[in-house]
């Protein structure tokens, strides 16, 4: 669930991005977005994007080209098991919960998450 939702962001935002199957990882591209993130951040590749999310939005994510991805292209993967909290207990409700969307320590992650996303450009 948390997956789709971060999967739900990247698209809203711009990326292609195929949906998670079985796993808590997203991986973004970019690419659609490449001439506004050049003109307007300086974005051009993996890294720099990966620098720009930590720098600009506190966003931490694992530049493509760390995975053998090509430098040059604006993806990144996003580990979302990071988002069903930071401790035991509240990672155990996440999982236990009907929709985890809905708790606190969950949705505001992925609010700061979609706010860093969407004003990727702005």
């Amino acid at each position: 669930v948390v997956a789709r939702e971060v999967h739900r962001i990247c698209v809203a935002a711009g990326a292609r991005c195929r949906p998670p199957v079985g796993a808590f990882y997203v991986y973004p591209d970019f690419e659609p977005l490449r001439e506004e993130l050049a003109a307007k951040r300086s974005v051009t590749d993996s890294p720099s994007l990966a620098r720009f999310l930590l720098d600009r939005f506190g966003v931490v994510v694992l530049g493509g080209h760390l995975l053998g991805d090509d430098e040059g292209a604006l993806r990144f993967k996003a580990a979302t098991s990071m988002l069903y909290g930071a401790t035991a207990e509240e990672q155990q409700q996440s999982l236990d919960a009907e929709d985890p969307l809905a708790l606190p320590h969950v949705r505001r992650p992925l609010d700061r998450i979609e706010e860093s996303l969407m004003g990727i450009l702005g």
